[in-house]
């Protein structure tokens, strides 16, 4: 509302507004995907080459399978592993969740499951 387009939530229905916006996500998935491929081909890639190469490995397939799951729109999955790795990392002791139930984008569903999983823990 703060930024005075509140009038177009109202006109334009819900799925057109959710299709652009997964749209968005698709094409800036590919397009970062891509980026990625081309990347990954150049040898010199200066900051990675003084990574283990363990490390780059995981990161080259954390990037795969991100970019692949946002073209798909498989958020879920996304937000699954993301808890997931916040929970079973080596040496948690605790974790601080914070967030606002006023922010319109965030999916309350996220939210119930962190803390569900986090009450597991």
């Amino acid at each position: 509302k703060e930024h005075g387009l509140d009038w177009a939530n109202k006109i334009i229905p819900e799925p057109v507004q959710t299709g652009y916006q997964t749209a968005r996500w698709s094409v800036g998935a590919a397009y970062a995907r891509g980026k990625h491929k081309v990347g990954s081909r150049i040898k010199s890639r200066r900051i990675l080459g003084q990574m283990p190469p363990e490390t780059v490995m995981e990161m080259d397939e954390w990037t795969r399978w991100a970019t692949h799951s946002s073209m798909l729109n498989r958020y879920d999955q996304m937000c699954d592993r993301a808890i997931e790795s916040i929970f079973n990392a080596p040496g948690l002791e605790e974790v601080t969740f914070l967030f606002n139930p006023q922010d319109p984008y965030l999916n309350q569903g996220d939210v119930q499951r962190c803390i569900e999983y986090a009450k597991g823990h």
